[in-house]
């Protein structure tokens, strides 16, 4: 069973180096835009946040459409520690993010991903809103 995570400061020493390599992998492996050193920035400048348990992490963020004014719970980065869980698919967990979002009053939960399929696993509630392509002109 997936373990409900708990928030987590990164600058603890022990939780920035376990954090911070799996960072590393995830941009050396997807090649992200964003770097290792920029996820540590926003979650002690508190624009994210880091849940932490022993399965992995998930750093959120609360996004605010500029027409609308809708709130979005993000989920910027997940990551598992065994390759084999998806906690997106237990329902435990997507009832967890479900009270996070109405926590900061969220209208939705949002995440983008490097990769395909998600939607052979997911609960019914989730929908594909958009598919992002990008060709770099290099």
């Amino acid at each position: 069973m997936i373990e409900i995570p708990a928030a987590t400061d990164i600058r603890i020493p022990e939780t920035r180096q376990r954090v911070m390599l799996a960072l590393s992998k995830l941009h050396q492996r997807y090649k992200t835009d964003w770097k290792p050193e920029d996820v540590f920035a926003e979650c002690v400048n508190g624009k994210a946040e880091l849940f932490e348990n022993k399965q992995g992490f998930i750093i959120l963020k609360v996004n605010t459409n500029r027409f609308n004014l809708h709130k979005t719970l993000f989920i910027w980065i997940l990551h598992s520690y065994q390759a084999s869980n998806n906690v997106l698919a237990e329902e435990r967990y997507f009832e967890w993010l479900k009270a996070l979002a109405k926590d900061v009053n969220a209208k939705s939960i949002q995440f983008e991903t490097y990769r395909a399929g998600y939607e052979r696993i997911l609960p019914k509630e989730w929908q594909t809103k958009m598919i992002s392509y990008s060709w770099s002109v290099e």
